[in-house]
């Protein structure tokens, strides 16, 4: 019964998967660097890592390092040595069993077996059909030149430390990011929010690797990438043209944990984004099944321009300054900037003749 969920709940996770790559933007519309990094444990599989990096479901190595799952031994039934041709005597019994494992694992889902679940008490047996839950949340938000450079950089840094290949390290990598998107409010632009009910272990799991794989879609190159202790890089050979502008960069969080996430109704407040981005930096490693951080672009000189943005991510929506603390608006030439300049950067009028907004909750 057990092994039967799971299969299942594998091939869930592979087709949705799929579905989202296939669904997500086109690569003539992707942005052409990005980075990630995170990691996974599901209880629904008994443990495991993600799909995305580290040891396969299926064995060998990562599907972004190490060797092929097309070269050496085969998982598949073929040696590394001289391939033997099956007889049809093997081949009926191969069948015959495999009929017979698929009939026993159905006939434990019906019949008086069910019912009597081998002289267990009511409490023990409704105790082990209690499906473990959880529950998956993502925020996207689009950050402008003034903390581009340094947020870039510093997600980089967590992806080349390997931090992700633990469930403590990566409680501690959500929690710094989290710290550091907060710290850098006044340059948020655009977001986006995903939420989702609390449901079955093996369904969580699903939609957190489809979400992960679509915001992975929005790129050609990932110039880095690390999951569960498997880093791999790939050098962007692309030239740039700077006259783009001073770009802005994206970042997603995805977050699976085993107890509910506050959900959010209004990604265009910075308040509830705030909310949000708190609530994510209080899962503890025990809490925390999966994490994923992506960022684009991840090359200093890949810029994504804001007509751009609105191409690769037209789910996103541009946050109201008026409920972002940490922003003002200048009255004359209405360009945003920092509470902290004296003067707007733009056309070097006055900070009291910007338009104030009010604070943001800390909790």
């Amino acid at each position: 019964m057990t092994r039967l969920r799971a299969t299942l709940a594998l091939a869930l996770v592979v087709g949705l998967t799929c579905l989202a790559t296939l669904a997500g933007p086109s690569r003539a519309r992707a942005q052409h660097s990005g980075g990630s990094f995170g990691g996974s444990h599901f209880s629904s599989h008994g443990g495991g890592s993600s799909h995305y990096g580290g040891s396969s479901h299926y064995g060998g190595s990562s599907h972004y390092g190490g060797s092929s799952h097309y070269g050496g031994s085969s998982h598949y039934g073929r040696s590394s040595g001289p391939a033997r041709e099956a007889t049809p005597a093997a081949t009926f019994v191969f069948v015959f069993m495999m009929i017979a494992i698929i009939a026993m694992s159905i006939s434990q889902q019906t019949g008086p077996a069910r019912q009597s679940r081998f002289a267990m008490s009511s409490a023990e047996a409704e105790a082990s059909y209690r499906p473990s839950t959880g529950d998956v949340s993502a925020i996207r938000i689009a950050i402008d030149h003034r903390a581009r450079p340094f947020l870039q950089a510093r997600l980089d840094a967590l992806a080349r430390s390997g931090i992700a290949s633990t469930a403590g390290g990566r409680a501690q990598a959500l929690h710094e990011v989290c710290i550091e998107l907060r710290r850098n409010q006044a340059s948020w632009l655009f977001a986006h929010v995903k939420n989702s009910r609390v449901e079955d272990v093996s369904a969580i799991e699903a939609r957190y690797q489809s979400i992960a794989a679509d915001a992975r879609s929005r790129f050609r190159v990932e110039t880095v990438r690390s999951g569960d202790g498997v880093l791999r890089t790939e050098a962007d050979t692309t030239t740039h043209d700077r006259g783009e502008g001073p770009g802005i960069v994206v970042i997603t969080i995805v977050v699976a944990a085993r107890r509910e996430i506050v959900d959010i109704t209004m990604p265009t407040d910075a308040r509830e984004l705030a909310r949000l981005l708190l609530a994510f930096g209080a899962i503890d490693a025990s809490t925390l099944m999966g994490l994923e951080v992506i960022w684009s672009p991840s090359n200093e000189d890949d810029r994504l321009t804001e007509e751009e943005l609105r191409r690769v991510y037209p789910e996103m929506q541009r946050i109201q300054d008026e409920t972002n603390a940490e922003r003002v608006v200048c009255g004359y030439c209405r360009s945003p900037f920092q509470r902290t300049y004296e003067r707007c950067p733009h056309c070097g009028a006055a900070r009291s003749d910007a338009r104030s907004v009010p604070a943001v909750p800390t909790s």
